[in-house]
């Protein structure tokens, strides 16, 4: 008898626990929405200013358009299938010339900072002249050297993205712990397996503050390129509609390299977030959290 008292007890628990945790997870939805608004509230509030300014002729609609007539703008090119066509080909040329850039800095630059110090000091003056060179200079010598196609594009992405991943990796790697180098060897540790399990997780912060900065600055330049000379690109629709006096998707190319860069920015940040949790000190109190 006692027995079944207790059963029903518990089973009388369970959906009362059972609510609760759902009650739970709807208030902790509710407070990350609100937080979200919360911190989003002055971008909303600058698209209404815009909006209301725009509409009521404080500003001319013929010279800034209504956020309502971008977005019209945009998605009518998306549905045509422009936009998104030259978005993809800016992206691929991005991903081409920083994944070449990042085969290339990454061993270079853990070479030069981690075993040829005296090299170093010799090439580094060169490099930070070459890094110091203008590149919208440069855009002519590109397109004369490497025409107008994909390839001038891969090569200005190349150019720019290189001097972040370098510099960045020459400066982790000249810090690196030589006390735990001493002890990895101690230990046996010696050549891949010495890059593989201690020199590449040492500098993996260094590496993503450098990637972070190559990736943002080289979709910057190469929308600066396609609008210098090119036939197809994101900066050469931009270019486009600027020649057609189509304002409202001038403005709405500007917008979507906005969220772009966002996009690429958060993506950088949750994967660092991601690969360096076992650092306590990279992200504050989540870091320590997570650790």
């Amino acid at each position: 008898m006692r027995l079944r008292e207790e059963t029903g007890t518990s089973a009388d628990v369970l959906p009362a626990s059972a609510d609760f945790a759902q009650t739970g997870r709807f208030g902790e939805f509710v407070q990350k929405t609100c937080d979200a608004v919360y911190r989003s509230l002055s971008i909303i509030l600058f698209f209404a200013i815009w909006q209301a300014a725009s509409s009521l002729e404080f500003v001319p609609s013929a010279v800034i358009p209504p956020p309502s007539r971008v977005a019209s703008a945009v998605v009518e090119s998306l549905l045509e299938g422009q936009m998104a066509a030259m978005l993809w080909y800016s992206i691929i040329n991005v991903a081409l010339g920083f994944a070449i850039s990042f085969i290339i800095c990454i061993p270079a630059g853990l070479v030069i900072g981690a075993y040829y110090s005296r090299f170093e000091h010799v090439l580094l003056p060169f490099l930070r002249v070459c890094e110091k060179l203008n590149i919208f200079a440069l855009f002519p010598v590109f397109m004369i050297l490497f025409g107008i196609g994909r390839l001038e594009k891969i090569m200005v992405v190349l150019w720019v993205s290189q001097w972040p991943l370098l510099f960045v990796t020459i400066d982790g790697s000249r810090n690196l712990d030589r006390y735990m180098l001493k002890a990895a060897r101690s230990m046996g540790a010696r050549g891949w397996k010495m890059v593989r399990k201690i020199i590449i997780p040492m500098m993996t912060p260094y590496i993503f503050v450098g990637m972070k900065s190559s990736v943002q600055l080289s979709f910057f330049m190469i929308i600066a390129s396609e609008m210098v000379g090119a036939n197809r690109g994101l900066g050469w629709l931009y270019r486009s509609s600027n020649h057609a006096y189509n304002v409202p998707l001038m403005y709405g190319i500007i917008l979507v390299i906005t969220v772009l860069a966002i996009v690429i920015n958060v993506i950088f940040t949750r994967a660092e977030r991601h690969f360096l949790a076992w650092r306590p000190d990279t992200f504050g109190e989540a870091g320590r959290k997570r650790a």
